[in-house]
């Protein structure tokens, strides 16, 4: 806060500017000369960045955007590259043409270095195999000699094999040389499309190395109004700028699929903008100076960090006409004696492009580590969501993927940096200079421990992948057998559940039959208890009244005098009652007896009701191969009850479905549902389904079933299931329905007997028929020749 109470009122006056928003409309300016300022807030979105406020100013931020200049470049690549003396196209003559063109460089330009003959060189590597090159030669077709031509973006495929042109302009390539298992050279012409009034003439020559190098060279005809002489580093920023989108838009359709799947996954997606080591040549430099003074942190240093990054470090050779200044993005050479040095130059270039990309690989590493961490958590972590392992699985075949992919660069990448050998030093003074300031050696020797390192951290990705596959694995394994036992469990308690409510349904009938029972007794020990009394009250009568006539009456019931009764065991006594009277004096008789045959009772109950199938439903199926009528078939069917007979058609079979219920009483009281499937080609009975319901009440299952199945032949708990597959047969063949196979053999053999014979006939009578022919016309001939004898004698 003190900083900004000090900034003088301008200054302060150009970050308000900066950081917040003007007022929309004048009401503001007329209510407060000072209204409220509106912050700005940036939102990233796929086309850059927008800045919004809370009041809702909008605006899209140019940033991003590159301004399009005019310029014309020729083809280049250093001798070093070169594999013959084939020339490259010359666009000197057309420099003029850049002057014609529009800029969109909006605002003054801040030029403070000015270079002379400018030839830039943009250098990466890719991942790249001996197939891979091997693809390279036959997409440009090099063998055949065919050395002009479109091959990129040039045609798409569109619907079932139709060729149609695309709508961006084509590049057109011209092969210069090429050399098989090391390298092919050719120029190309962009033409991509430009906004109106710029003009680019933009040609440039590649290179590709079997080793993964591939090398864009350009020289600088000219920029803008600007000649090769007079090229400001400010517009040489822009135009290396605009071929880096070119080249990297024409890399992508050279490039083979794996090679684009493992520059997106290195990348993360973005691999159309990733940066390439700029090497740029120049003979002169304006204003000339030290090496040493360009690292000066002020406006020399800022305008070539625009170019090549961030400067490293510099040295003069011999005198200050001839210095390189190295960077973290790239080089400049300045001076045409350091150009007797160019291999060693782009040797540099080749290591300082390789660990560009091993530096990728290493952020790469970090990621995955952070998957790898983040997945140990959802491996070790018990989460109730049943997505959870899914997420896990997914995320472990996304960091295998990825494993294996920076598995199969690494390779490529140890294999290519093996092809690269430092050359010896130089025996001249200022070529030992230049090669002790390059470090070659140390610079290949520290790629290849950084190389040795990322093979390292893949084999222990691999590894930790591996256990946690296995950890994850096991953890989902007891999750699954905790699920399944919880489930059993669950399960479990129902089939509990449904067995206790069973039980106290079979409970509450059973108590149902005991009630009935002691009702029956109770009324049994009533009867018996009151005829006992009913002879007590007449043995009194007759003790009291001896001498009287006729038979006394109670309640006008004739009364039997007691000696007429007698003794239990004797012959003439009246039995039933004489052993009630004597059973009845016992005591707790009746309870007992009651007891008893409650139990008797019992015992035969759950006897039977074990027998007693809980599942209402039985249904059996048949499946046979016998021969029906079918006319007898579709008879027997119609008599019966819900009938339905269906047609289905598959392929070249046709069936029948038959479906009823039949009336017969051999079925029982519960008549089942029967369906019948034909098949009407063969005239064969494929399958058969039964289906009963037997869900009946205690009393009716006992009197309808257990008394009656007894009596017709159907067992509880016998081969019910071969019964009813019986019978069903049993009235098949009744009713005719089904066929005896041999007859239908016999059928057969006679209809194919009497179709040969009447074939043979056939055959016969058209013998008999050629031969009159044949008969006829050797008369004829014979005629014809006699005539002509005849005729001749005459």
């Amino acid at each position: 806060m003190r900083l900004l109470d000090a900034l003088p009122p301008l200054l302060r006056y150009d970050v308000d500017e900066f950081l917040f928003s003007k007022p929309g409309h004048m009401r503001a300016f007329l209510k407060d000369m000072h209204p409220v300022r509106d912050l700005k807030h940036v939102i990233i979105d796929e086309q850059g960045f927008l800045i919004v406020t809370e009041n809702g100013f909008e605006e899209r931020s140019e940033v991003l955007f590159i301004e399009d200049i005019s310029y014309v470049t020729s083809p280049f690549l250093p001798w070093s590259l070169r594999r013959s003396e084939a020339q490259m196209r010359d666009n000197s003559t057309r420099a003029w043409e850049s002057g014609n063109g529009k800029s969109q460089v909006q605002g003054d330009l801040h030029e403070s270095l000015i270079l002379s003959q400018v030839h830039a060189i943009l250098m990466e590597w890719v991942p790249m195999s001996a197939n891979e090159f091997e693809v390279f030669l036959e997409k440009f077709d090099v063998r055949q000699g065919n050395h002009k031509r479109r091959v990129t973006n040039m045609f798409q495929q569109v619907g079932s094999g139709i060729l149609s042109k695309t709508g961006k302009d084509v590049p057109l390539i011209n092969i210069l040389e090429y050399k098989e298992n090391d390298c092919l050279n050719f120029e190309a012409e962009i033409g991509f499309k430009n906004d109106e009034g710029i003009c680019q003439v933009e040609e440039v020559a590649a290179h590709i190395n079997a080793n993964g190098i591939v090398a864009f060279g350009a020289r600088v005809e000219a920029i803008q109004n600007r000649l090769a002489d007079d090229i400001s580093m400010d517009l040489l920023s822009r135009l290396l700028t605009d071929l880096q989108v070119d080249v990297s838009e024409m890399m992508e359709n050279l490039l083979t699929t794996a090679q684009n799947h493992m520059l997106k996954s290195a990348f993360w997606g973005n691999s159309s903008s990733r940066s390439r080591f700029v090497l740029l040549f120049t003979s002169k430099i304006d204003p000339l100076l030290k090496a040493d003074g360009y690292l000066d942190h002020g406006e020399y240093e800022n305008e070539m960090s625009q170019v090549i990054g961030q400067l490293v470090r510099a040295r003069d050779f011999g005198n200050k006409n001839n210095f390189i200044v190295v960077a973290q993005r790239g080089m400049l050479v300045v001076g045409d004696r350091l150009r007797r040095y160019d291999r060693l130059i782009f040797m540099l270039c080749e290591l300082i492009a390789m660990n560009q990309f091993a530096v990728v690989l290493y952020k790469w590493t970090s990621n995955i580590q952070s998957d790898l961490q983040r997945l140990r958590m959802l491996t070790n972590v018990r989460d109730p969501n049943p997505n959870h392992f899914d997420e896990a699985r997914q995320l472990r075949n996304e960091t295998s993927e990825d494993i294996a992919c920076l598995e199969e660069i690494m390779i490529n990448l140890s294999g290519n940096l093996k092809k690269v050998h430092v050359p010896p030093s130089p025996f001249e003074d200022f070529g030992q200079k230049l090669y002790d300031f390059l470090e070659l050696k140390k610079t290949h020797d520290n790629l290849t421990r950084q190389i040795e390192d990322l093979t390292s951290f893949v084999c222990c990705y691999k590894a930790e992948v591996r256990s946690i596959s296995v950890n994850l694995r096991t953890a989902q394994n007891k999750r699954e057998r905790g699920t399944v036992l919880k489930l059993e469990q669950e399960t479990g308690r129902m089939i509990q559940y449904s067995i206790s409510e069973r039980e106290q349904t079979s409970v509450f009938e059973i108590m149902l039959g005991i009630i009935a029972f002691k009702f029956l007794l109770v009324f049994l020990d009533s009867f018996i208890t009151a005829r006992s009394r009913y002879f007590g009250i007449a043995a009194l009568i007759d003790s009291s009244s001896n001498s009287s006539t006729g038979s006394p009456t109670i309640a006008g019931f004739s009364v039997v005098s007691t000696s007429s009764i007698g003794s239990p065991l004797s012959s003439n006594s009246y039995f039933p009652l004489q052993w009630a009277i004597q059973l009845d004096k016992i005591p707790f008789f009746t309870i007992v007896l009651h007891l008893v045959f409650c139990a008797l009772f019992l015992v035969l109950l759950a006897r039977a009701y074990r027998h007693r199938r809980h599942d209402p439903v039985r249904d059996v199926k048949i499946q046979t191969d016998l021969h029906v009528n079918l006319e007898n078939l579709d008879a027997f069917v119609l008599r019966h009850k819900k009938k339905r007979i269906e047609v289905e058609n598959d392929f070249n079979r046709h069936f029948k479905k038959y479906q009823f219920v039949p009336t017969a009483r051999v079925w029982g009281p519960s008549k089942p549902k029967i369906i019948v499937m034909v098949d009407t080609s063969t005239t064969r009975l494929i399958w058969a389904s039964i289906t009963r319901n037997e869900k009946l009440s205690l009393w009716r299952w006992l009197l309808q079933f257990v008394i009656y199945r007894k009596f017709s032949g159907l067992s509880m708990n016998g081969l019910e299931e071969d019964t009813l597959n019986d019978i069903l047969l049993d009235e098949f063949s009744k009713e005719g329905i089904l066929v005896d196979p041999d007859a239908v053999v016999e059928q057969e053999s006679s209809a194919v007997g009497e179709e040969q014979v009447e074939e043979t006939k056939v055959s016969q009578q058209e013998g008999e028929d050629d031969e009159q022919e044949r008969t006829h016309d050797e008369d004829m001939s014979m005629g014809s020749d006699y005539d002509e004898a005849r005729h001749d004698k005459v």
